[in-house]
């Protein structure tokens, strides 16, 4: 007869100012290249299941997602997988959720990071990772530069907007055309492309009306901002989330 056995924990601390998840760090005697990041097994070093990446030689293990980054980032990728299959399904590119790239670091190496959505055109599918349309991409790293990158925002970002930065500089420097910040503490997006770079984005705002547009990676995409922040429970239809507004916190 199978017995469950409950432990004992202390009671969690109170709240504090700022406190929260956070990242947690795995340090090696050497820094770590991204091949052996992937041969790691996570729960060997009592990791959890969330999603780890590997920065300058250590192992982050991110915090865990909550509803609303997971439900932004699945309805951004239900409308790119629709856009791309219009456009000719894998012959055109194919649209990825969590998958790993290794990037050159600001310090030398190199990073892996594993952005919320990714695309990557059929060419550099073909010519980078050997597959054709309808094939399986490698078990592996995907050693490639997607031409869109797709992070939400998370409060571990927002209380690590340094750490942040260099993640968008290791997709700008890499050649990643478009990268878009997704906000749902305020429902905007924030658009980087490799004219502007870092120091010219441009700020989109749903309580605007405004739409985010795929430029020449996704020919004629443009999906409303209303279509990627649903509203909050209560709001009126159609209408801004309650709370939300120009840079505003909800």
């Amino acid at each position: 007869m199978a017995v469950t056995t409950k432990a004992s924990a202390p009671p969690p601390p109170p709240a504090t100012p700022g406190g929260g998840w956070v990242a947690k760090i795995y340090q090696f005697p050497r820094p770590l290249t991204p091949a052996e990041f992937m041969a790691l097994d996570p729960s060997a070093l009592g990791m959890g299941e969330g999603r780890v990446e590997l920065v300058d030689g250590e192992v982050v293990e991110m915090p865990p997602e909550f509803g609303d980054h997971t439900e932004v980032a699945d309805d951004l990728l239900v409308a790119l997988e629709a856009h791309a299959r219009a456009l000719g399904g894998d012959a055109f590119g194919r649209v990825r959720r969590g998958a790993c790239f290794p990037f050159p670091a600001r310090r030398g190496g190199a990073q892996t990071r594993c952005p919320d959505v990714a695309f990557i055109d059929a060419a550099t599918v073909g010519r980078d990772l050997g597959a054709g349309p309808g094939e399986r991409l490698p078990h592996d790293l995907l050693a490639c530069v997607p031409a869109l990158v797709a992070e939400v925002l998370s409060d571990h970002d927002r209380n690590n907007p340094g750490r942040f930065r260099e993640k968008l500089w290791e997709y700008l420097s890499a050649g990643v055309a478009l990268v878009w910040v997704l906000d749902p503490a305020d429902d905007t997006v924030t658009v980087y492309d490799q004219a502007g770079g870092l120091g010219a984005p441009t700020v989109l705002r749903r309580v605007s009306g405004d739409h985010l547009d795929g430029g020449t990676v996704l020919p004629g995409f443009r999906a409303p901002l209303a279509s990627l922040f649903r509203p909050l429970p209560g709001s009126p239809p159609g209408g801004a989330a309650p709370g939300a507004g120009e840079g505003g916190r909800r």
